[in-house]
């Protein structure tokens, strides 16, 4: 992700999940697991354990593949920049 902020390095636009609706148009995939991935305080553990191993397997599927996507447009983009 660190293509994002040298594209553009405004706050708030360089997450993931901005960068995959943005880019490719793929709305929330982490509805199902996002309240496990928070935690209480800066110092207190997530709650990961808790999820449902499919939707914590998809989860991770779609972060990885969206991810790879994103990157290869954003190595495009810097080519031709």
């Amino acid at each position: 992700m660190q293509a994002a902020h040298i594209l553009d390095n405004r706050r708030g636009i360089t997450s993931i999940k901005f960068q995959a609706f943005v880019l490719l148009g793929i709305g929330e995939y982490n509805a199902r697991v996002e309240q496990y991935l928070e935690s209480e305080t800066a110092n207190s553990l997530n709650r990961i354990a808790e999820i449902d191993t499919r939707d914590l397997l998809l989860y991770n599927g779609l972060d990885s593949l969206l991810e790879y996507k994103v990157a290869e447009i954003q190595k495009e983009r810097m080519r031709w920049s």
